[in-house]
């Protein structure tokens, strides 16, 4: 999300956009100490709204920081339905984290035991939130990876867009695991441009 914001000031909640809502969360995100207006302005939200404003932090992977300084403003203020609210908004990202990174951990063990040395890419950028999906990179070829994958976790190979292909990476879906596991064969790069380069991110790693 960028930096460059304006504060968030509104006639009323009734009139929020989506803009006004995606300027609540850079603030709430960004700034050490929001704003009292940004809080009040999270506090006056309803059901719908709070909903959407959930969406959308959801869709740029803040929920968790997102709802931190509201957890503790609603904490220091004794407001029990905002703490309520904020708190099992926090509780259910952390364990989708925390699931995910157990399988990632597991894969990651998994593909090495079978002769596919993995560096995990961007997965973690976000934490303590986390992505949409699980970004693996291997020297190995496919075939090698798509049977590790297929044996040691029963996984299905997801369809892939003309993107994925001239990319060369492939999408995993994995019993327990709402999320994917991209994995990026021998290339990096939206055109698999990166080769020599890539296989260097192995052995820094």
């Amino acid at each position: 999300m960028s930096a460059k914001h304006n504060p968030v000031v509104v006639p009323g909640v009734n009139a929020l956009s989506e803009a006004d809502l995606i300027n609540c969360l850079l603030e709430l995100t960004l700034n050490p100490y929001p704003k009292p207006d940004t809080l009040r302005l999270v506090r006056d939200l309803s059901n719908g709204q709070r909903k959407e404003l959930l969406r959308l932090a959801n869709m740029h992977h803040v929920i968790i920081r997102a709802l931190e300084p509201v957890r503790s403003a609603a904490r220091a203020d004794g407001d029990a339905g905002l703490l309520k609210w904020a708190t099992e908004g926090i509780s259910k990202e952390e364990a989708r984290v925390q699931n995910a990174l157990a399988h990632l951990h597991t894969v990651c063990s998994e593909l090495e035991t079978a002769g596919c040395p993995v560096t995990v890419m961007k997965s973690l950028d976000h934490f303590p939130d986390l992505g949409s999906d699980l970004d693996l990179y291997t020297v190995v070829s496919s075939s090698r990876v798509l049977a590790a994958m297929q044996q040691k976790f029963n996984a299905k190979v997801l369809d892939r867009s003309w993107g994925d292909r001239i990319a060369q990476k492939w999408n995993f879906s994995i019993p327990g695991l709402p999320e994917a596991i991209e994995i990026h064969i021998q290339r990096l790069g939206q055109m698999g441009e990166h080769r020599a380069m890539a296989r260097r991110t192995v052995y820094f790693c």
